[in-house]
């Protein structure tokens, strides 16, 4: 099946028309039963809970051993100066912190909607979880009828960002990425940047940001091993539940250039909705029966 990947990810000023228009109110835009739950009463994520809480004392307690057991991975994604502020923290400060994220709540906007580090009309949408991403399609494919707006999968999202000959990078050259190709640590910005500012780090197609800038949600659970011929096979609400990870790629402004690269892969609880993770759409024609 054919599809077409937005050239950026969604911004702040597209999504806000998601948000002027009571997306968060219509129940029609959260079908299934997590998504549903999640936008009448929060989904309470128990797993990620039990994961932070250990890993915040023992940043209270012994910072270099904590980064040294919890955190010397590259995958965890987190740089020193993050963890720093973690370690800052009073138990009853890091208590809040953790619950506020992970332990459930009725949200109306994204999570740093009124920050100004991130709220610039256009800034990718970030602090969104999965359900509010695919809320926006299902709310966005109503107001175009003929086009079905959906997240794309991991293995369409790793075909446009490194196209038929499997490029290591977005661009055309073979080489990791200049100074000022992408939003990415090595740029210093340390927050997101309007969408389309690097166009030294575009595909040959046109497609910005495919490195750095943000993660993106996929549609597809966070396997050991991407299927790349499963083109249009997405994740069901049946087969997940609020502690199983699903796809996003494509690195974001405060990580390392190589967490960059379109072929890394990594995985977030659905309802996650931090700072450095939005979104982008696949738009497809519906195709007459």
């Amino acid at each position: 099946q054919s599809f077409q990947l937005a050239f950026a990810p969604v911004t702040n000023a597209e999504f806000r028309c998601f948000v002027k228009a009571e997306g968060y109110k219509d129940e029609r835009w959260w079908p299934g039963a997590l998504a549903s739950q999640w936008r009448a009463e929060g989904l309470r994520n128990q797993e990620r809970i039990d994961h932070w809480t250990p890993r915040m004392a023992a940043l209270r307690e012994d910072f270099d051993r904590a980064v040294q057991t919890y955190f010397d991975d590259a995958t965890e994604g987190f740089r020193e100066g993050e963890l720093r502020k973690y370690a800052a923290l009073t138990e009853a400060e890091a208590t809040a912190a953790i619950e506020n994220t992970f332990g459930g709540r009725i949200c109306t906007e994204p999570d740093v909607w009124f920050e100004t580090a991130f709220n610039h009309p256009a800034q990718p949408v970030v602090g969104v979880s999965q359900y509010e991403a695919q809320a926006y399609c299902h709310w966005l494919s109503a107001q175009r009828l003929g086009w079905l707006y959906r997240l794309p999968t991991e293995a369409e999202w790793e075909a446009a960002a490194r196209g038929e000959t499997a490029r290591p990078w977005p661009w055309q050259a073979a080489q990791g990425p200049e100074p000022g190709q992408i939003n990415a640590d090595l740029a210093r910005l340390r927050r997101t940047s309007p969408v389309g500012i690097f166009p030294a780090g575009d595909t040959p197609q046109g497609l910005t940001d495919m490195a750095g800038n943000v993660w993106e949600w996929t549609s597809c659970l966070h396997t050991s091993t991407l299927n790349v011929t499963a083109l249009t096979t997405a994740a069901t609400d049946a087969d997940a539940d609020v502690s199983a990870r699903r796809a996003v790629r494509g690195g974001s402004w405060g990580d390392p250039s190589a967490l960059c690269r379109p072929g890394y892969r990594s995985g977030v609880a659905p309802g996650g909705r931090d700072v450095n993770l939005g979104f982008r759409v696949v738009c497809c024609p519906i195709q007459a029966p």
